[in-house]
């Protein structure tokens, strides 16, 4: 009975196989639904223990069938058979893991930058100037505030982020601008938006904020 099942499943993977060949995405998804379990199994196993949630493996799943359909939609799909086929497959997981391995790493990059930009703005040039701070770490500090200043367009955004860092409350910050405190934050919404895509935040932004938003105003 089993040799009978794997000789089925070699027959629907020799289909499938053939209409990505084809150019056809219905059978490449079906391909990644019938065999998600097979390739959790490959997945789970190289994933530090952190990383080990549902949600993180069904990320790199999704990663995986993204790229297969990419190469099934614009015909760049190469494997003739279907031990070629797992083969790339095999070899597309590996790459999404090492590349959720890299954004995790920048993640946490950038959320200690974010943080320690917070913290830069809260205790103003004082705290820099302290003697626990080494040169490196001041150039390190003042890099990091003007990287996060010259990452936004005008005026009124550095405004907004100045009040983030200060912890001002909503109803001050409208007030300083001569705006609503809905107005404002609507703006910090695009202003967080902005930061995410320049320094690399993503995810991290609304965080740091939620730790911090018993604190803060602007957040």
């Amino acid at each position: 009975m089993r040799s009978e099942n794997r000789a089925a499943e070699d027959r629907a993977v020799v289909d499938m196989l053939r209409g990505m060949l084809e150019g056809d995405r219905n059978a490449c998804a079906t391909f990644c639904v019938r065999f998600a379990r097979s390739m959790r199994a490959k997945i789970e196993p190289a994933l530090p223990a952190s990383w080990r949630r549902v949600q993180d493996v069904d990320d790199i799943l999704s990663t995986v069938a993204r790229r297969l359909d990419t190469l099934v939609r614009t015909r760049r799909l190469r494997a003739t058979h279907p031990a070629g086929l797992w083969a790339l497959t095999n070899t597309i997981i590996e790459h999404a893991i090492i590349d959720a391995g890299r954004r995790a790493r920048r993640r946490r990059l950038a959320e200690r930058q974010l943080a320690g930009l917070a913290t830069v703005g809260r205790r103003g040039e004082a705290t820099v100037r302290t003697s626990r701070w080494t040169e490196d770490d001041r150039d390190d500090e003042r890099e990091l505030m003007s990287r996060a200043f010259e990452a936004l367009n005008g005026e009124d955004d550095r405004q907004v982020l100045a009040l983030w860092l200060n912890e001002t409350s909503w109803t001050v910050g409208a007030r300083r601008l001569g705006i609503t405190p809905e107005c404002l934050r609507k703006r910090w919404q695009k202003v967080r938006s902005r930061l995410r895509e320049r320094l690399l935040i993503a995810g991290v932004v609304g965080g740091v904020e939620q730790r911090a938003h018993g604190a803060r105003g602007v957040a």
